[in-house]
C-alpha cells in the first residue's frame, strides 16, 4: 500500500500512515516540503515555491481529489476513524 496518492509537474503528494489529526497531505517538490490540512488547504507546516502551492491547492480545491485524499489518509490511519466516531457521539450527548 504506497501512501504516494499524486504526481505531478515535479510535484509529489503523500499520505502517512501512523499520523496524527487532522487530516492532511504532505507535499513535496524537490528538496522542500509542505503539510497541507485537507478540509480548507490550511498550510500546518513546511513551504514550497508558490506557484508549486498554487497548484497544489487548486488540485486539493476538486471535490474528486480532496475526497480521495480523505479517503486515503482514513486508510491509511484507521485508528484515527474510532477517534472521530467517539468525538462526534460525545457531542451528541450533551
Amino acid at each position: 500500500m504506497s501512501p504516494l496518492i499524486e504526481k505531478f509537474n515535479g510535484i509529489r503528494i503523500w499520505v502517512f500512515g501512523r499520523d496524527h489529526r487532522p487530516p492532511h497531505i504532505h507535499v513535496e517538490y524537490g528538496e522542500e516540503m509542505v503539510i497541507i490540512e485537507i478540509e480548507h488547504g490550511d498550510i500546518l507546516a513546511g513551504s514550497i515555491p508558490a506557484r508549486k502551492l498554487r497548484m497544489v491547492l487548486e488540485w486539493l480545491s476538486k471535490t474528486e481529489n480532496k475526497k480521495a485524499a480523505s479517503g486515503r489518509f482514513y486508510e491509511i490511519n484507521p485508528h484515527l476513524i474510532t477517534t472521530r466516531r467517539r468525538a462526534r457521539k460525545q457531542k451528541t450527548k450533551k
